[in-house]
């Protein structure tokens, strides 16, 4: 998660960098809501890239209007969706990412 940093914001998006550098994780999940504009989440996308993503957390999987866009974001983004939340009970509503629960989201009972 970006702990409350703008990806518009230089200095705070430097700094998530320096924590990211010192801290050396096995992995970076970059955690993405799934009602946001599509112009929205390429813009995080692109600006979070420094951060060497390496997943992806789609939130609120439940609200999106056009569950479509997961795939458009999924594509784009060119990173493994490791999870996904899919309600408001933690930990029940949150789900391994496979592509079955995907398509389910998008195109309904496969």
């Amino acid at each position: 998660d970006t702990a409350g940093r703008s990806q518009l914001d230089e200095s705070k998006m430097t700094e998530l960098r320096t924590y990211l550098d010192a801290a050396s994780p096995d992995e970076v999940h970059l955690v993405v809501s799934a009602t946001h504009h599509p112009k929205n989440v390429a813009s995080i996308v692109e600006q979070f890239a420094p951060m060497a993503t390496d997943h992806m957390i789609i939130t609120k999987v439940d609200e999106a209007i056009q569950p479509g866009s997961l795939l458009n974001l999924i594509a784009k983004s060119q990173k493994a969706i490791s999870y996904m939340t899919t309600g408001q009970e933690v930990p029940e509503d949150i789900e391994a990412a496979e592509v079955e629960s995907i398509l389910r989201r998008v195109v309904g009972d496969v």
